[in-house]
């Protein structure tokens, strides 16, 4: 999927002739801004995002700069590290300084769910020993909501931890 933004000019959304364009997060910089300049009315004109086709939410006012870098930054990363860019997007709305600063303490379990992870958990000895007699009395459902209430958080099919 290729990012994209759709910007308008502040001037002409102002004065009701909303002047825009669809623009790739992918392009060169310099084509980027060529894009951008081409919609302003003058050099003192506000570029306002309007709309956007990303994994991540935009604000309307966003540094434009910012967001370029941000997303480039992304492109050259693994797949794994892209999903713990997303999950903290989700988790933190439009703070792409924090996503880059601290996606390298998200733990990701893969295709689970807060339930089975408790019982992954359980049968892997993470709360100490315990018997088998003992299992078929834990309420998985309850260790699941320990684990949400301490930071575990399901999300696009994985459980994602931010430690």
């Amino acid at each position: 999927m290729t990012d994209k933004i759709y910007v308008e000019s502040g001037y002409h959304r102002d004065i009701g002739y909303p002047k825009g364009t669809w623009v790739s997060l992918d392009l060169q910089e310099d084509e980027f801004w060529s894009i951008l300049d081409g919609i302003k009315h003058n050099n003192d004109d506000t570029i306002i995002v309007t709309d956007y086709d990303t994994e991540y939410k935009i604000p309307d006012i966003v540094d434009l700069q910012k967001l370029w870098e941000f997303h480039n930054s992304i492109s050259l990363m693994d797949t794994q590290d892209v999903e713990k860019i997303y999950y903290l997007l989700w988790e933190h709305p439009y703070d792409f300084d924090n996503a880059l600063l601290n996606y390298k303490n998200v733990t990701i379990y893969y295709n689970t769910t807060l339930r089975e992870l408790a019982q992954e958990f359980i049968q892997d000895h993470m709360f100490g020993e315990i018997t088998e007699s003992l299992r078929s009395h834990i309420d998985y459902d309850s260790v699941a909501n320990d684990l949400h209430h301490n930071g575990y958080i399901q999300y696009r099919g994985h459980v994602f931890n931010w430690s």
